[in-house]
């Protein structure tokens, strides 16, 4: 019987009634066995020591696209675990005529825990638009692989847009509506451009089914001139639970200010990653809880629409909470302290205090994911210390930060092939000493501009923003020239994806 102690955590769970209380937990064959202010350990016990961190239940993303087969689909791991989250719930991916096969190649085979919402159209998001006519869906084939697979699928999924159900319209969603009904499952409705319009969406929708992509910034939306639609309140009212699924256009500052004005809230937090968004402006689920925080949301309730929320509302058996005989699923962070900027879906800029950093995850009693550099991180390192221009007091001053930088790249899926990795170390340490003492680069050809993306800028001037008041600002050349490592480094990423 394997047991490990969490040692110290402040608990936060607003469902579980922990609000930041410091206690010790006892895991014993993965599921929570104890909870107590202090636990002595006993000789057969791994200790973990989480002092001065906050321990929540695991994350749950319950909108991701992690189907490899699927055109947005990426790795589940690189998105779940490493990111901290332990579940997460692909967001129709595949549909009952590929389910299976989901779950023998991704579901089967990925640390993260994974569910699916199962598309009502046959072959899911494998050759979009999906459900833009009616020999695209077969709700008895559906009936038949929810038969088959019900322990891996936990809601239907249907996109209510134009560029997925065409001409359709809302009879192609009411179609999966059906199917939904007869399972006894909610709906994951996507919200987009008309048609259907929102208005009729809605009056298909019942109490425990979920609108994702609440707060984006399309006329086709939950609000009308600065007022909540009567059809959004009464679908509220009745039960009806509105979810984020940032993605790659679906979550606006400026709808979600809007909505918060109004006391009109997120039930779940989400991310809609998937292989456009994933690099920016998304990046991760903690990312898109920092936002939830800029807008004036406490952490509480941004763990909890992470946690217990998701998993009350998609019925995940044991997890969500920290309760004595749940499962041993933890996500163990830190919130630090800054200056931060943040992007929404449509280049909007929100600025920010405190960003979540996961220090350590746990699934069922199992380390899944350490905040620490990777080995190929720690033998880059070691090769430019055997450089002759850089000293032990260049490491001395630099290579916490250095440290830092590598694992702010992953965070934000930036990976490196080996070759580039030394390069982009290399110019990092350069960085810091150029701006330390005042030294300038030459200016490069403006034309480069054109052929930087804004997303790999982004992630260039994050970085940059958060070292500036230790070793001074950047200019707009060493930006492009971070710039430049970071987009080499994405394109040769999603191309190896590919292969």
């Amino acid at each position: 019987m394997k047991k490990v102690l969490l040692k110290g955590g402040m608990l936060i769970s607003k469902a579980d009634g922990f609000h930041e209380d410091k206690k010790d937990i006892l895991i014993e064959d993965g599921k929570i066995a104890s909870i107590e202010d202090h636990i002595e350990p006993e000789a057969d016990t791994e200790v973990i020591d989480v002092t001065g961190s906050y321990v929540s239940a695991g994350f749950i993303d319950c909108h991701v696209h992690v189907y490899h087969k699927a055109h947005l689909g990426v790795p589940a791991d690189l998105i779940g675990v490493d990111k901290g989250v332990t579940t997460v719930i692909d967001a129709g991916s595949a549909g009952p005529g590929n389910i299976r096969d989901f779950i023998d190649t991704d579901i089967k085979n990925s640390k993260t825990r994974i569910y699916s919402a199962m598309h009502y159209a046959t072959d899911g998001l494998i050759d979009p638009p999906e459900a833009d006519d009616e020999s695209k869906y077969d709700l008895e084939l559906g009936k038949k692989a929810y038969a088959e697979n019900k322990e891996h699928i936990v809601a239907i999924k249907e996109r209510a847009s134009q560029s997925c159900v065409g001409d359709l319209g809302i009879v192609s969603i009411r179609a999966g509506k059906k199917l939904a009904k007869e399972l006894g499952l909610p709906v994951m409705v996507h919200i987009g451009h008309m048609p259907p319009t929102i208005e009729d969406v809605l009056d298909t929708m019942e109490e425990g089914d979920v609108i994702t992509h609440a707060f984006h910034g399309k006329d086709n939306n939950l609000f009308d001139n600065g007022k909540i639609k009567p059809q959004t309140q009464a679908a509220r009212d009745r039960g009806v639970l509105f979810d984020i699924g940032h993605g790659k256009d679906s979550f606006n500052f400026e709808t979600g200010k809007l909505a918060k004005s109004l006391g009109f809230y997120p039930d779940i937090i989400s991310t809609d990653l998937h292989s456009i968004s994933w690099l920016g402006p998304v990046y991760s689920l903690p990312v898109t809880m920092d936002k939830f925080l800029a807008l004036g949301y406490s952490l509480e309730d941004c763990v909890d629409k992470v946690t217990a929320a998701p998993a009350r509302i998609y019925k995940l058996p044991g997890l969500g909470h920290i309760r004595k005989g749940d499962k041993a699923d933890f996500t163990v962070f830190t919130v630090t302290k800054g200056h931060y900027v943040f992007m929404d879906a449509n280049k909007n800029v929100l600025e920010g205090t405190e960003s979540i950093e996961v220090e350590l995850a746990l699934k069922e009693g199992e380390i899944v994911m350490k905040r620490e550099l990777k080995p190929l991180e720690i033998k880059v390192i070691d090769e430019l210390k055997s450089r002759d221009e850089w000293t032990p007091a260049d490491f001395e001053k630099y290579g916490d930060d250095l440290r830092d930088v590598l694992i702010l790249m992953r965070d934000r899926n930036v990976f490196f092939e080996e070759g580039n990795l030394l390069a982009f170390t290399n110019h990092v340490m350069t960085l810091f000493r150029r701006l330390e003492t005042g030294e300038k680069v030459d200016a490069l050809d403006e034309s480069i501009l054109e052929e930087i993306n804004y997303k790999a800028m982004e992630v260039a001037k994050e970085l940059v923003s958060r070292y500036a008041s230790k070793y001074g600002e950047a200019d707009m050349t060493e930006l492009v020239l971070l710039a430049i490592h970071i987009q080499t480094a994405q394109e040769q990423f999603e191309e190896s994806l590919k292969h």
